[in-house]
């Protein structure tokens, strides 16, 4: 349907580096991206049993997670951050840091997960990010600069 529009740009799926996923997610013809928070290099195997060959692509490395009302505040460390983007980099893959930057859902924009119980999300966008919310700079961003 796109390529019957005339868009012309790569195509590609973002989905999990799991079997379930990766056979729902995927389209025939378009190029398969990944997205996680640890073990790229498990991850990477996963997606090359079903895309054998092109460039290997993140497409949301989780670099921290969202909050939840009523829960604690995510957090992940910088060390294990650094340590996946440098396998990452030594695997020549391409990734994004999803997310990068905080941010905020303003009103009831927020959303919320509903698999056994629903769980809202806060409005805070701010993700444990390299740069907050308000645009500070954390040490994750610090320790991700030092990696680069």
């Amino acid at each position: 349907m796109l390529v019957e529009g005339g868009i012309e740009v790569p195509l590609f799926t973002c989905d999990w580096a799991r079997d379930e996923e990766l056979q729902k997610g995927s389209v025939d013809g378009v190029f398969m991206a990944i997205n996680f928070d640890k073990n790229p290099l498990k991850k990477f195997a996963k997606l090359r049993e079903y895309q054998k060959r092109g460039p290997i692509m993140v497409a949301e490395y989780w670099v921290g997670w969202f909050d939840q009302w009523g829960g604690k505040h995510a957090n992940k460390p910088s060390g294990e951050v650094v340590e996946c983007l440098g396998e990452m980099l030594g695997a020549k893959a391409s990734f994004t840091m999803y997310l990068f930057h905080g941010g905020t859902n303003f009103g009831f924009t927020s959303g919320a997960n509903h698999y056994e119980e629903f769980q809202p999300t806060i409005t805070s966008y701010d993700y444990d990010n390299p740069l907050s919310e308000a645009g500070d700079i954390t040490p994750k961003y610090l320790a991700i600069r030092g990696l680069l």
